[in-house]
């Protein structure tokens, strides 16, 4: 009896080669492509062009009509020198930015709204918190305002305790699941090279209290004249995955001409030395 092992060859030598392909594209194109797109990233994007500041950086004062402050002043740096970043430590510390340039801020409030006192008229937990920034103390250095609908605690509301089987017996993470607010404010505020101070007012509704959580804070963004350097520096998550597949898909293309080119000349070589001469 003859066994036809042809085939099963095949699939292996196949399977090699795949195998050797794919171990190229993880280990050396793929890192490849982040290194590169890593470095060309930061030559378009000075690493201090966008700068965190979480809100336990600044000065917080709280008022007895709900009202918080928190405000800071501005420390304005030359151009040629690379900013110092903000240590999220809780200790007030100065927002430094660049001279003589123009910064987005992004604003990103995470808290819970909790009541200061029992009220026997509060019949829904709908409410809302006016948001304000300003420049200075004075009224008229309004930067932007906003009135943004949330989610208010009562007095006698808690946690559905059923689901915890869902979330672990993390009691924090249920009560930041139906109680946590959210507000995100993009592209909305701008920060001309000429302020020296910055200050974010918060008015929770009366009898409550805002709660907030340790990673809310602000992102100041360089202000470009060229739109994509703005959008970049604004999705940055999403542009490091755009620009990896794509300088990946590049190096790849690359690779397999380059595959492609040297195996048809060696192809071409071995022909020609197997050909017979003729006299």
């Amino acid at each position: 009896m003859r066994i036809n092992i042809t085939r099963p060859l095949q699939l292996l030598q196949l399977s090699s080669y795949l195998g050797i392909l794919l171990l190229v594209k993880l280990f050396i194109i793929l890192p490849l492509a982040v290194i590169l797109f890593n470095d060309f990233y930061h030559h378009l994007l000075p690493s201090d062009s966008s700068q965190w500041v979480p809100l336990s950086a600044f000065n917080i004062r709280e008022d007895s009509n709900s009202t918080t402050v928190y405000q800071q002043k501005i420390n304005r740096i030359q151009t040629e020198n690379e900013l110092p970043s903000i240590v999220d430590n809780g200790m007030s510390q100065w927002i430094n930015l660049h001279n003589q340039i123009e910064y987005k801020v992004d604003l990103d409030t995470k808290f819970y709204c909790v009541p200061t006192w029992r009220t026997a008229y509060q019949t829904s937990n709908i409410d809302e918190v006016v948001m304000e920034v300003y420049s200075s103390n004075f009224a008229s250095s309004l930067l932007y305002r906003r009135t943004v609908p949330i989610i208010c605690m009562k007095n006698d509301d808690s946690i559905n305790a059923l689901e915890l089987y869902k979330y672990g017996p993390s009691r924090l993470e249920l009560f930041k699941k139906e109680w946590s607010n959210h507000i995100k404010v993009h592209d909305k505020i701008s920060v001309t090279h000429n302020l020296q101070a910055f200050r974010y007012v918060l008015k929770a509704p009366k009898t409550f209290k805002l709660i907030m959580q340790p990673d809310s804070g602000f992102r100041f963004r360089m202000s470009f004249e060229q739109g994509l350097r703005n959008a970049m520096l604004r999705w940055h998550k999403i542009t490091y995955a755009v620009g990896i597949v794509v300088f990946d898909f590049a190096i790849s293309t690359l690779f397999a001409f380059t595959a492609f080119i040297s195996f048809f000349l060696i192809t071409r070589r071995g022909t020609n030395k197997l050909s017979p001469k003729v006299d």
